[in-house]
């Protein structure tokens, strides 16, 4: 849990650095919050296999680019979230359940 804990604010740290601004949001709040829950598991299970830091880096630009974006068009999607904390606490929360959701889809699958 405090490994869980640490990737997220890692990612959110990492992800809130652009400083590029942007009025709407370059993906659709789905795409977006498919992504943001991927990159978090992307970032957990590199932890978990120690992989360095360019493995992952190149794992969550492919994600990205399935998803028809890249890291700064992703970034700049956040941003209208991250300036509005209610609007942030209920991205949050989606990301949540899709986090949920990839976990009962892994379960069953298994």
């Amino acid at each position: 849990m405090k490994r869980y804990l640490c990737s997220l604010l890692a990612t959110v740290a990492l992800l809130s650095c652009s400083k590029e601004r942007s009025g709407s949001p370059a993906l659709a709040e789905k795409s977006l919050v498919d992504a943001y829950a991927e990159i978090l598991i992307i970032r957990e299970q590199g932890g978990l296999l120690n992989q360095d830091s360019s493995e992952i880096r190149k794992r969550t630009d492919s994600l990205l680019f399935s998803h028809h974006t890249d890291r700064v068009e992703f970034e700049q999607s956040l941003e209208p979230y991250k300036r509005n904390l209610t609007a942030w606490k209920q991205f949050y929360e989606q990301v949540g359940r899709r986090l949920e959701e990839i976990q009962k889809d892994t379960l069953r699958s298994n």
